[in-house]
């Protein structure tokens, strides 16, 4: 079997090259830098933003593959804005269709598409009421370019005929070794030894370990009942803020204060952010939705996947960040 992984180059890319390696598969990478990693066999400079009729290079990567993994993509960023919804579209809509053509043209058998809760939006019903998880059947209404751009590429993925086997993996936060964000800020910031004294928000957050990410995408490429199908893909936990930054102390060893700043004054800060943001023009540093991002919850299921397709998570954050905290040296810090 040969498959081609898009964006092989990643984070995720790269845990999942090993994967089908170790798993026998021969892997053709493609990504936009020239250099070819280590965990690839064969290697294709491309842009998939081109269309294939005046992209050669993106047929070529096309070639013999019995199996595509799509996780390129231009991916979402804290400080988004209304403006950045072209470049959304173009890399991530219109890049996915110009593979799909490239991969229908080569007569590509399966087609493995990497999406992320993100196409929910914030603002469904039953997000923060805390009552039962999102599930699939949930409607996806994005409110952001980001999360637009990805849902309408699923449309693409399943709905487009273009390839007819083909599947839509909608991600949680990914965490895991080498894994780049928030986590890996907090890590690095409780071993400075700055305190965190968050309080106890009771939020319910989704998140998932690379290593089960890539073991789900290969589940789903290997079973012939994932055919049209989407997955929510978690770790099957919910984690508060203050449960993670908890997991974090413990890993390192570290003692963490017992106080806490009180919840309500996050709740002025935040209005009062909001009101600076309104009077300058642009967000203040902290205000509503960056309070939301640390108090909010984002709870999904992935028992659609377990019962299909039998997949079961292997691990936990807390299962991980040993690893995690091993690795930091290695992972340069930026934000997803």
């Amino acid at each position: 079997m040969i498959a081609l992984v898009t964006g092989a180059a990643g984070f995720i890319g790269r845990h999942l090259c090993e994967k089908l390696k170790a798993n026998g598969y021969a892997v053709a990478g493609l990504d936009l830098t020239p250099h070819k990693p280590a965990w690839c066999d064969t290697w294709h400079q491309v842009d998939i933003t081109i269309h294939p009729e005046g992209n050669p290079p993106l047929l070529n990567a096309c070639d013999n593959i019995d199996v595509i993994f799509h996780l390129a993509g231009k991916v979402h960023a804290l400080a988004e804005v209304k403006s950045d919804a072209a470049e959304y579209h173009l890399i991530n809509t219109d890049g996915t269709k110009n593979l799909l053509l490239a991969a229908a043209q080569k007569k590509v058998r399966k087609f493995v598409f990497f999406s992320t809760i993100k196409v929910y939006g914030e603002k469904i019903p039953g997000l923060n009421n805390r009552l039962e998880p999102i599930s699939e059947t949930t409607a996806a209404i994005p409110d952001t370019p980001y999360g637009q751009s990805k849902l309408d590429a699923e449309k693409l993925t399943i709905d487009g005929g273009y390839i007819d086997d083909a599947t839509v993996l909608r991600l949680c936060m990914v965490y895991g070794p080498g894994a780049k964000g928030n986590i890996l800020k907090m890590i690095k910031t409780i071993k400075t030894g700055i305190p965190f004294l968050l309080p106890e928000f009771h939020n319910k957050r989704s998140m998932v370990d690379v290593r089960d990410v890539v073991n789900a995408a290969v589940l789903a490429a290997e079973s012939p009942q994932a055919k049209r199908q989407t997955y929510i893909i978690s770790d099957g936990n919910t984690y508060s803020t203050r449960q993670i930054i908890d997991a974090i102390y413990r890993a390192l060893g570290k003692f963490r204060w017992p106080v806490a700043v009180p919840s309500w004054i996050f709740a002025m800060l935040g209005g009062a952010g909001d009101i600076i943001g309104k009077i300058r023009g642009r967000r203040f540093i902290f205000d509503s939705d960056a309070l939301n991002k640390i108090s909010g919850s984002a709870w999904f299921s992935s028992s659609k996947i377990e019962h299909e397709l039998e997949f079961q998570a292997a691990f936990s954050l807390e299962k991980s960040l040993p690893r995690m905290i091993a690795d930091i040296d290695n992972v340069k810090d930026i934000e997803l």
